[in-house]
């Protein structure tokens, strides 16, 4: 049983490089959530895109970030594809399967390369997001 959990353990941080082991204590709260997407519609680029091609590392080496083909840019900036990485256990990469996929993602960090954090209440998370993005225009590429 402790073998199990180990591997189990591992594979969950196998992605993060030394020290950045992502770690959450209690479940937010839906104030804490609310403040996220405040931040996020302050501070990150929101887009709905087409995923091209997934995050790829071989060996643990980046072999290549993730390319996003924006069809609506809610907020940020203006440019047709986003290169989105993974560079610690806290967030998210595209993999395979979602090549060829439409999604909403909030992306930080810029201008040449984002990340997409972990989202802990991604139900509160989305309809409060999707609220607030009702009362936007977006620039479609």
């Amino acid at each position: 049983m402790r073998l199990v959990l180990c591997i189990l353990a591992s594979g969950l941080f196998a992605g993060a490089h030394a020290g950045q082991a992502c770690s959450f204590g209690a479940a937010p709260t839906a104030e804490a959530t609310r403040r996220d997407v405040a931040e996020a519609l302050e501070r990150a680029v929101i887009l709905d895109a087409v995923v091209e091609r997934a995050y790829t590392v071989i060996n643990g080496t980046e072999e290549g970030p993730a390319i996003l083909r924006a069809l609506r840019i809610w907020k940020g900036p203006r440019q047709e594809r986003f290169l989105v990485v993974a560079p610690t256990s806290c967030d998210v990469g595209f993999i395979e399967r979602d090549v060829g996929r439409q999604v909403r993602v909030v992306l930080w960090g810029g201008p040449e390369l984002y990340a997409r954090r972990i989202v802990r209440q991604p139900r509160l998370y989305n309809r409060l997001l999707d609220r607030a993005l009702r009362r936007m225009t977006p620039y479609t590429p």
